[in-house]
């Protein structure tokens, strides 16, 4: 499957929710992060449509459709359409799902998961979804969601007008390696710089 136009909404949560669901916002009640008590909302000529902060139970996800037709599932990183039980993404139709945003070192997963200290997040959820899809690449179709909130690694200033490419960051090596293998159905939100590209807070740089 091949995914060729892109859509989004003007923040994660209700962008998250059309591409779990296929609908708008107006079906699915997430229309932003949170809810309207976020801001001063009184100061605004109009009141704001109350906000959905767990995509409706009702919805049926990409995953969900994909799990009856026989596809193994796997979401990796940000998910942030429901973080209680019935919401979190291994209720809503993914095989195995580990859940983490906020904090690109010394982070928390849900389900809570043990990794090296000074881990980078984005090189850690990159490796999970990496060995989910090795593991399922023989025996069934695929959906790896990956879902980081890292920037992508931007290219160095040009010299003499030649443009100088970096070395290609650990989740593009990753996507290589799955288009290696020959699985298809792999989700990607966004590609994110290995650590080489952002240095911990604890270096002091």
């Amino acid at each position: 499957m091949r995914l060729q136009s892109y859509h989004n909404c003007q923040n994660c949560a209700p962008t998250r929710a059309a591409l779990m669901s296929g609908q708008y916002a107006s079906r699915t009640g997430v229309y932003t992060v949170g809810g309207i008590d976020r801001f001063d909302w009184r100061s605004r000529p109009l009141r704001p449509v109350d906000n959905v902060t767990d995509l409706p139970l009702d919805k049926i996800t990409v995953a969900q459709a994909l799990k009856r037709a026989g596809y193994a599932t796997g979401m990796f990183g940000k998910w942030h359409l429901g973080q209680r039980d019935e919401y979190h993404p291994a209720q809503r139709g993914f095989d195995e799902a580990i859940v983490s945003n906020g904090k690109h070192f010394d982070f928390t997963t849900q389900p809570k998961t043990d990794y090296p200290k000074g881990q980078y997040l984005a090189d850690f959820l990159t490796d999970k979804a990496v060995d989910f899809i090795a593991r399922q690449k023989d025996s069934m179709p695929g959906l790896s969601n990956g879902a980081k909130q890292s920037p992508p690694p931007c290219p160095p200033p040009t010299t003499r007008g030649q443009s100088q490419s970096p070395r290609p960051a650990k989740s593009e090596i990753a996507r290589s390696r799955v288009s290696d293998s020959g699985l298809h159905g792999t989700l990607t939100m966004p590609i994110a710089p290995s650590r080489r590209f952002l240095t911990p807070p604890s270096s002091g740089m």
